[in-house]
């Protein structure tokens, strides 16, 4: 039954995407962790459910309208937080609040948005497309290009900021190129797992991971396999019982990191 489910293309499809999605935000989330960001993916999935609600209102593809709108946005977080000195989740709470506002608005005084509430909070594997697929592998290249020729920056940016900037790395500029990518991967695993969850991609397998390893390549390679396989067990999962998939799929990821957390306190102990 398992092998079957293999030969049809949405299963394929959303294999293949949810993989690239998840090990990229696994490998973000650990720097957001490290950063003390790590609440900005579950406040930027929030901003682009109003960057959806204003691409409908618009009456244009509401997907590439939210990158664009959740881009503006997220890059306010950045210029809020340097321009007025406060933290990150004080200037991600500021922001947030303001999107969300707009897009309730926008919501309230038009009569022509259809809006299927569902399929956006909880996002559905049948409606990965071969788009969807291409959107991802790019990401994923970025990802992994961005973070391995920047590696050492963001090594010494996580753990130490303001000497990092002394000795010439540009913090800043790191920080806006991080807090861009995780906008937009944002946006495309709306698709998979909807807003209310996409933040688990970002959260959950980096924590784990941390919880796990010693070292911060190990971290990172930790964070990718358990992101991997709360997707993979998930999507099955979600097959055999006929449930969401990306529920099910966050179950999976929490149920790893509470494992996890066990046997490492049974073992220390």
């Amino acid at each position: 039954m398992l092998i079957e489910i293999l030969n049809y293309p949405f299963f394929q499809r959303a294999i293949i995407t949810g993989l690239l999605l998840s090990v990229s935000c696994a490998i973000l989330g650990v720097f957001l962790i490290l950063r003390r960001m790590a609440l900005i993916g579950d406040g930027i999935s929030h901003i682009a459910f109003s960057g959806i609600i204003l691409g409908l209102f618009l009456n244009i593809y509401p997907f590439e309208i939210a990158i664009i709108f959740t881009l503006i946005f997220s890059m306010l977080i950045v210029v809020i937080k340097e321009k007025f000195k406060i933290k990150n989740d004080v200037a991600l709470g500021i922001v947030f609040t303001i999107a969300m506002a707009l897009g309730i608005t926008l919501l309230s005084v038009s009569e022509n948005i259809n809006i299927d509430i569902h399929y956006f909070l909880f996002g559905s594997i049948i409606s990965v497309t071969q788009e969807d697929v291409i959107y991802s592998m790019i990401l994923f290249a970025i990802v992994i290009t961005f973070v391995l020729s920047n590696y050492k920056q963001l090594f010494y940016v996580c753990f130490d900021e303001t000497n990092a900037m002394i000795s010439g790395i540009n913090a800043k500029l790191l920080n806006i190129l991080l807090v861009a990518l995780t906008a937009i991967l944002t946006i495309v695993s709306i698709k998979i797992i909807g807003v209310l969850l996409v933040s688990s991609f970002l959260i959950i397998p980096a924590a784990t991971a941390i919880l796990l390893s010693d070292s911060f390549r190990k971290t990172l390679v930790y964070s990718s396999a358990f992101a991997s396989l709360a997707v993979i067990s998930g999507l099955f999962l979600s097959y055999l019982l006929d449930v969401s998939s990306g529920g099910l799929i966050v179950l999976m990821s929490g149920l790893y990191f509470l494992i996890t957390g066990l046997v490492k306190n049974f073992v220390k102990n």
